[in-house]
């Protein structure tokens, strides 16, 4: 064979090739699979609720999404490092129950911390996976709204930077996509879109300051009306992701209050007590019915596969953006759930519902925090709780009064850290919708099955109990120990006396001051 037909017989096969691949009976869409190369997903923050289910539809749907590989970044912790902690914590979660077996197999688990440079990864693993990975989807993130300013930029802004400038050595790279939160922007009247939040300030030098601890967080907080370090944290990653992107293809999705899946990996799963689900749980289970909220706000609450879905869309679009690309995951207003409604289905759900050893859930006082607010939460959430945990110490029982102490903790919270949510509603405007088929009442009874089922083991539930995490077992056995606790009323007379009575114990048996707080008690009279 000489030169010349060589070159025929390969010009011959390019023409084969160039038939098959344009063939009439192929879509758009099957030709872009074939001509582009596999794609090699990182995902960040897999121990958490929103991860497992973003990596439980990325390994559902790889072929569909013509993804071969799936790389995960797991923090060691406690001396266990991060494979042993994605095998231990991850992988048997419920929520890849339905998956076919080994399905982990897919999954490459890589040790590393996002506020270290490169990931904290070591040298050698992180050249080989910067040759493959091609996305990268960041679901990890500080959730606490209390935590220290200079805590939150580094857990939420240096994090999403170190990520940035790991994606820019990546060789393959097309889109990175970045979580953040609807509530980077404060509350207002009016529709809330699809832009960056302005600052009265350059974001690059405040993010600077707060690291050096030269800003006052009060100052900032008050500038921005951001209700609390996480929000104005991730205001600021934002800001400092789109000024440094360079040319790296960059989606910030904003989801709002996220919750139990509406329909993957199934209905009503849930596995974290965070947000609107604490609520609920604390709610439903007895110990929550003092509530600092408007009965006419509306909820924005988003089902978690919703959220996943939006990051997926976003991820693999035909083509990168160009430009940055801001997105709502959000059920928006005429999807949300107004607290009326939330709190009358839910006592309908947990009555009919009612395992024997729970109290009946039932709301003593909802309203702003007022004097009416101090006297309703001292009877029937305060006192009972101390008197409870003064038994405990007088029958020598620290463990028990210690974790009274720590409930007692954690219903204040919700009133203190939510009443920015559940006393405004907010008007977001998403570009892209819930399903037309999504029933936000229907939802909320799913919600409700899915916490009383995962969280807080009702026997009466269909499947067998999880294994629950230390605050979700506190949770539901304090409801246990305090019904007897918390099942009477008392008159303002008996109130008093009461209080008096309780003051003497605690004098006389020496109470840990943690546990009895006298001005919560006369705060009412104030």
């Amino acid at each position: 064979m000489n030169h010349f037909e060589r070159i025929r017989n390969i010009q011959g096969f390019l023409r084969n090739i160039e038939g098959w691949l344009f063939a009439n009976d192929l879509s758009p869409q099957d030709r872009l699979e074939i001509m582009t190369i596999p794609n090699c997903v990182l995902v960040t923050g897999v121990t958490g609720f929103l991860g497992k289910v973003v990596l439980e539809h990325l390994v559902r749907q790889h072929k569909k999404l013509n993804c071969t590989k799936i790389i995960v970044l797991v923090r060691g912790r406690n001396g266990i490092d991060g494979e042993r902690r994605f095998r231990e914590t991850v992988v048997p979660s419920a929520c890849f129950s339905l998956l076919l077996e080994a399905w982990d197999n897919m999954v490459e688990v890589v040790t590393g911390d996002l506020v270290d440079s490169d990931l904290g990864i070591l040298d050698s693993i992180s050249e080989r996976i910067q040759t493959e990975i091609t996305h990268i989807i960041h679901c990890a993130g500080c959730v606490k709204f209390d935590r220290a300013l200079a805590e939150a930029a580094a857990a939420n802004v240096s994090t999403v930077l170190n990520i940035l400038e790991f994606a820019r050595k990546c060789t393959h790279f097309q889109h990175l996509v970045s979580t953040s939160t609807a509530y980077v922007t404060p509350h207002r009247l009016g529709p809330i879109r699809e832009t960056l939040t302005p600052l009265p300030y350059e974001p690059s030098e405040v993010y600077r300051d707060i690291l050096d601890g030269k800003t006052s967080e009060t100052e900032l907080l008050n500038q921005t009306k951001h209700p609390n370090t996480y929000t104005l944290s991730k205001c600021i990653a934002e800001h400092m992701l789109v000024a440094n992107r360079g040319s790296v293809p960059l989606t910030i999705v904003r989801p709002s209050i996220i919750s139990a899946s509406w329909r993957l990996p199934f209905p009503g799963w849930i596995d974290s007590l965070s947000a609107f689900a604490g609520f609920l749980a604390a709610y439903g289970n007895g110990l929550l019915g003092v509530i600092d909220a408007d009965s006419q706000t509306i909820l924005d609450i988003v089902p978690v596969d919703e959220v996943a879905n939006r990051l997926l869309g976003v991820t693999f679009q035909e083509t990168a953006p160009s430009a940055v690309q801001i997105k709502y995951a959000t059920a928006s207003l005429c999807n949300g759930l107004p607290i009326s409604m939330v709190c009358t289905n839910s006592i309908k759900h947990f009555l009919q519902h009612r395992a024997a050893s729970f109290r009946s859930p039932k709301v003593h006082y909802l309203g702003p925090r007022g004097i009416q607010f101090h006297i309703y939460d001292t009877i029937y959430q305060k006192l009972p709780l101390f008197l409870a945990s003064v038994f405990y110490t007088l029958s020598q029982n620290d463990r028990m009064r210690r974790r009274l102490v720590r409930i007692r903790a954690g219903l204040a919270s919700l009133n203190r850290d939510f009443p920015y949510f559940t006393h405004h509603s907010f008007n977001f405007r998403p570009s892209t919708h819930l399903p037309d088929d999504f029933e936000p009442e229907q939802y909320l009874e799913t919600t409700l099955h899915g916490i009383r089922k995962h969280l807080l083991r009702d026997p009466a539930s269909d499947t067998k109990p999880l294994k629950l995490s230390k605050p979700i077992r506190q949770l539901t056995s304090s409801s246990q120990l305090l019904q007897a606790a918390m099942s009477f009323r008392m008159s303002p007379f008996a109130v008093l006396v009461g209080t008096l009575g309780v003051a003497c114990v605690w004098r006389l048996s020496q109470v840990d001051s943690h546990a009895w707080r006298l001005p919560d008690l006369l705060a009412c009279f104030s």
